[in-house]
């Protein structure tokens, strides 16, 4: 299994029809495997809900449906690409946003105290 990221400006023709994303710069995250591959025909479908290809009561299929739905929430988007017998590569696309993070005060539970402003 292999993970990376990277800092990528993507234009809008590389944005799949499905997302709603606007081109920019982006934080890819790769997950790729050597395994055995994703077949063709569920390629299409494996980000419905309730998609699985596991027998029945050994999933429920919302694990891609549910990242898919976060992603989009993000305004980013996922590449899947998969070849049978030689693996699969799930990228994740996340916009970069040049802002500064406020820091507020429920921050003290989660930030050194140092950090916190009033």
């Amino acid at each position: 299994m292999t993970v990376s990221v990277r800092t990528l400006n993507i234009s809008g023709d590389e944005i799949p029809p499905k997302y709603k994303a606007n081109e920019g710069l982006f934080q890819k995250v790769s997950i790729a495997d050597t395994g055995t591959g994703i077949a063709a025909e569920a390629i299409d479908t494996i980000f419905d809900p309730f998609f699985t290809t596991k027998p029945v009561g050994e999933g429920t299929g919302l694990g891609l449906a549910v990242v898919d739905k976060i992603v989009k929430k993000h305004d980013g988007f996922i590449i899947l690409k998969s070849e049978s017998g030689k693996g699969t590569e799930f990228s994740v696309f996340f916009p970069v946003h040049n802002q500064e993070i406020a820091r507020t005060q429920t921050c003290p539970y989660f930030c050194a105290p140092d950090t916190v402003k009033p």
